[in-house]
């Protein structure tokens, strides 16, 4: 019998996953909206911990409770603030992972214990990010982990990869809220990580947008923003 194995890819906006069974790959779509991805939030409802679509939904009515990029606070070891609560960003990846498996064998009528994490190139092999990665992996029910850098996922997935020949350099560009650039070899069925760059030049990006928001709109956003409490909130969301 073949083995169920969910890969799961943790963005700073986006996370995707999929339920790969031999070499049959079925996406795990969000449960609300059916879309191939899931939104990066989550949001305390009560006791409840909402993750994706069904977070965002709630985010006019929680605004205070709602936060977006978990993944983000693993790397900067600081809390995700959901209302009066400080949770660490292991427990809630561990949350969102948890509900992504649920899904996954809702959708597929399986058991789920093998997953595979995309990480970024940045962590090394003995990154300590790595290692709260696969705890809180076990935390959210799966005893069998790898993690897979996400470049390395690019260059093998084989609806991208195209039949590039043993030895081929590639190169992966991810444009997220960080800006990645790795160079590959193609090295058997795994490829080889030769080097990788990093700028924050996504976030830069996103601040420029910002201030031109701010100019454009700024009989609008300029007062929501500096009102503070809930509008202000509500203003920041809107205008990401």
């Amino acid at each position: 019998m073949a083995q169920h194995l969910l890969v799961v890819d943790f963005g700073t906006y986006q996370t995707t996953a999929a339920l790969v069974v031999g070499a049959q790959v079925h996406p795990v779509p969000c449960p609300v909206t059916g879309a191939l991805s899931w939104p990066s939030a989550v949001c305390l409802d009560g006791d409840t911990l909402l993750v994706g679509t069904a977070a965002v939904r709630r985010r006019e009515a929680l605004p205070r409770c709602f936060a977006t990029g978990p993944r983000q606070s693993l790397d900067s070891g600081e809390p995700v603030r959901l209302g009066e609560r400080q949770a660490s960003g292991q427990e809630v990846l561990a949350a969102f992972l948890h509900t992504v498996r649920q899904e996954a064998e809702r959708r597929f009528g399986v058991t789920v214990d093998r997953l595979a994490l995309t990480v970024p190139a940045a962590y090394s092999a003995h990154d300590v990010r790595r290692s709260a990665l696969i705890a809180l992996a076990g935390d959210a029910g799966f005893p069998d982990v790898e993690l897979v850098a996400d470049a390395t996922a690019a260059v093998m997935d084989p609806y991208t990869h195209g039949d590039q020949p043993d030895g081929a350099l590639v190169l992966v560009c991810d444009l997220g809220a960080s800006w990645t650039v790795t160079l590959a070899r193609v090295h058997g069925e795994r490829p080889d990580v030769l080097a990788h760059e990093t700028s924050g030049s996504g976030q830069d990006f996103d601040r420029l947008l910002v201030d031109d928001l701010r100019a454009a709109l700024h009989d609008w956003l300029a007062p929501a923003l500096q009102s503070g409490g809930d509008t202000g909130l509500h203003a920041r969301f809107a205008a990401a």
